[in-house]
């Protein structure tokens, strides 16, 4: 029997781990494969909601990929097994591929009458409803202008408006495209620039099968890194192409991005990964992550591991419902855990915290056990008498990406503290990375490693802010020395202030007696 989906790397987004380990299974039996990640081979993307990084992504870097209906590939291949004949083309036009506007009630206005009229016509064949008066029941207007009493109707009912180039940017790409994208506010000339910069979709070029053949498809040209499922790097380049906001903070907390996830390489080099072709079989280092980890949980609750279980399972990790079942690799509990409340850790286990899983699917390696476990950050610490020096205090922080800024704004809040994104005057303390810290300290260190003071930092040593490393947060004994400095400054100032009035207040007396 002919496998229907050889060629296929298919990649989901929004949809559950249950239905994700589904349609693995099912695809890898028709011959396909299903990747956790959006990798340059991803030829399919299976969209249960479209408001993710990865459909943005895709929408508008990667033309060639084809989204199609979470109900597709389990359709399939209840056919398949069925022994029917498969014309898989057919049946991704029939019900596999995703329609463009999804039964979205659009209405227009001020578009001209042959015009509108493609339109419409061109909005039912691909899933809309064209509704040909505005009313309550439209989902979005479509205008050629801003004016007119539809125009109006819509705002004062708080109708969805869009530019007519949406619906142009839309079917250009073959694929749903969010509506703020082209919203009036933008202006003329903003929404022609984003028609333009639409791709127009193309087929998806599957990976050739037949062993007679020794080319494959061609990988589009990037390549793949450790870091490529860090989604923040192109959430940035999309976001950049958004109008900014109405508001911004004075000192903004830098890019979460902990490198970008694909980088490009010239066409020579292309080619020669195209050459090599693309073994649609072989796992991803990544979906072997957790292979050999044993997990046991203690102190979550059912919806947060019903949560996490799919990212380790997913990845080749095990996940215990009670150590009468096996004997467990790693204990895991929660970073915040009072020592008080844990419960003893199986003798065959590591005592990790939730964070050991956090950094190690971040950043796509196992993370040496000794910089997450338990003792390390919370528990001990955070429940530590000393800690109580942190309640109401407001920190900031600079300098942090990724996992590490998670972790540390985490951390700081967990301890008692408030941590706040933007840095101002009122603020008690600015943590920074140990490398900053040093090379604040060190000119010498600041020029090797090309390092320059942040914003905040500037403004901090300006308002005479303490600012601390991150390695001092994780110190008790180092607690009591971080917010003196300002507190002593402060009281200094007060005295001084006090001094200069009293003595005024003399002054004046004395002037008054002499006069009198």
């Amino acid at each position: 029997m002919s496998k229907p989906l050889e060629g296929f790397n298919i990649c989901c987004t929004g949809v559950p781990s249950i239905k994700i380990n589904e349609l693995k299974a099912k695809t890898q039996k028709m011959g396909g494969r299903l990747s956790l990640d959006l990798l340059s081979s991803v030829t399919h993307l299976v969209v249960a909601s479209p408001d993710t990084p990865k459909y943005e992504y895709a929408l508008k870097k990667r033309p060639d990929i084809m989204f199609l209906t979470v109900e597709f590939v389990p359709v399939l291949y209840d056919k398949w097994i069925s022994g029917e004949d498969i014309d898989v083309d057919h049946e991704i036009a029939e019900y596999g591929e995703r329609t463009v506007f999804g039964n979205i009630k659009i209405a227009f206005t001020n578009i001209p009458g042959q015009e509108r009229l493609e339109y419409a016509s061109l909005v039912k064949k691909h899933g809309g409803v064209y509704i040909a008066y505005v009313s309550t029941s439209a989902d979005l207007l479509v205008a050629g202008k801003g004016e007119g009493e539809k125009y109006k109707f819509a705002l004062d009912k708080k109708i969805p408006i869009v530019h007519v180039n949406w619906l142009k940017a839309c079917l250009k790409r073959g694929a749903w495209i969010s509506s703020a994208e082209f919203s009036f506010d933008l202006g003329e000339q903003a929404v022609e620039d984003r028609l333009a910069r639409i791709p127009s979709k193309q087929k998806p070029v599957l990976a050739l099968t037949d062993k007679s053949l020794s080319e494959k498809r061609p990988v589009s040209l990037v390549r793949r890194t450790r870091s490529e499922n860090t989604w923040n790097a192109i959430m940035e380049d999309i976001e950049s192409s958004r109008p900014p906001s109405r508001s911004a903070s004075v000192v903004v907390r830098q890019s979460s991005s902990h490198g970008t996830p694909f980088d490009l390489v010239d066409a020579d080099e292309a080619n020669q990964i195209a050459n090599k072709g693309i073994d649609v079989t072989e796992e991803s280092a990544e979906e072997r992550l957790f292979s050999g980890h044993i997990f046991l949980f203690h102190g979550f609750s059912i919806t947060k591991l019903k949560y996490v279980e799919q990212y380790i399972t997913s990845r080749g990790g095990i996940i215990l419902s009670s150590e009468e079942e096996s004997q467990p690799t790693h204990f895991v509990v929660p970073f915040d855990a009072k020592p008080l409340d844990l419960r003893p850790t199986p003798p065959s286990a590591v005592l990790v915290t939730n964070w050991y899983i956090d950094e190690s699917i971040h950043y796509q390696q196992l993370q040496p056990p000794e910089t997450c476990v338990y003792s390390r950050y919370l528990g001990e610490i955070i429940h530590h008498p000393n800690a109580s020096i942190f309640q109401n205090k407001q920190i900031s922080a600079s300098g942090f990406s990724g996992m590490q800024a998670t972790h540390i704004e985490r951390f700081i809040t967990a301890l008692g503290a408030k941590f706040i994104d933007t840095l101002e005057e009122s603020r008690d303390l600015l943590v920074v990375t140990d490398e900053q810290f040093q090379a604040m300290n060190n000119r010498n260190m600041a020029a090797e490693l090309q390092m320059q003071p942040t914003k905040k930092m500037r403004a901090a040593v300006s308002w005479k802010i303490r600012i601390a490393p991150a390695a001092w947060i994780f110190e008790p004994d180092r607690w009591a020395s971080l917010f003196r400095p300002k507190a002593a400054a402060e009281d200094h100032e007060r005295a001084a202030k006090r001094a200069r009035e009293s003595e005024k207040e003399n002054i004046a007396k004395i002037t008054k007696k002499r006069q009198h």
